[in-house]
């Protein structure tokens, strides 16, 4: 019987992050993203710049551009310049389009004034309007767990996003992705979804320590996390933590993390 309830809450669970989630079979890889995702996450980090600079900023695996447009939305005052790179063709035109459905959901985060930041066509689609499409300087196809150090040198960035995709690869390459976001990474790294060791040894070695401001908020605000029935997931890495270990302290509760100077 306990077996049964719990197969039951699984299969509910998958159902609400289909509906609730943009999620896209891609080959290998399932992309999951939706429209200010992580408002928590984003809050704490303008919190955290220094307001006097303009940062530019590298949106990793930014799957259909939601989360790199939210951004943009949330604050376009101390931004100069921001690159979106994804691993499919299919997501890098959806995100140049800018075009979505089903985005109501997250309006509570933004308040009423959602309207102004999209065109919303008669059969209900709703594209990021223009002044905010602009912010989002470059849009980049490739692998990046393959990248090459000229890449990195060239698109070294003040904060680097890598958002849930390094779980569905295995460690070793978890680890040398890793080590490429640090070296890219001159100031802020936001990454979830890796590895618990690798994450702790690789952002140690580079001199990144977390935030802690706000960070039970921010854990919880990635819904996925709270998840408790990850039977037959799919990934290298599993994304659920129990709420015993987000008591515990290690680098896996955290999403945020600054290099010290």
């Amino acid at each position: 019987m306990r077996f049964f309830v719990k197969t039951i809450k699984y299969i509910l669970f998958k159902i609400k992050i289909l509906f609730e989630y943009n999620i896209v079979q891609n080959e290998t890889i399932q992309t999951s993203t939706s429209f200010f995702r992580n408002p928590y996450l984003l809050r704490v980090l303008l919190r955290k710049i220094d307001k006097e600079k303009k940062y530019t900023v590298f949106f990793y695996a930014g799957s259909s551009g939601e989360e790199i447009y939210s951004l943009a939305i949330f604050n376009q005052l101390f931004f100069k310049r921001k690159l979106i790179l994804t691993y499919s063709e299919i997501m890098l035109k959806k995100a140049k389009e800018g075009c979505y459905k089903n985005v109501h959901k997250h309006y509570p985060v933004v308040g009423n004034d959602h309207i102004s930041f999209f065109n919303i066509s008669q059969n209900n689609l709703f594209t990021i309007k223009d002044k905010y499409k602009k912010m989002v300087n470059e849009y980049i196809l490739c692998d990046y767990t393959r990248l090459d150090t000229q890449f990195i040198k060239q698109y070294t960035s003040d904060i680097v996003f890598c958002n849930w995709s390094l779980l569905y690869y295995p460690k070793n390459v978890q680890k040398k992705a890793l080590q490429n976001l640090c070296l890219q990474a001159e100031k802020y790294l936001v990454i979830v979804g890796c590895h618990a060791g690798v994450l702790h040894s690789t952002l140690r070695e580079n001199n990144f320590v977390p935030i802690h401001d706000d960070f039970a908020l921010i854990y919880d605000g990635w819904e996925i996390n709270r998840a408790k029935y990850d039977y037959g997931y799919k990934t290298y890495s599993s994304p659920f933590l129990t709420d015993f270990n987000k008591t515990r302290e290690h680098y896996r509760r955290y999403s945020l993390f600054e290099r010290l100077s």
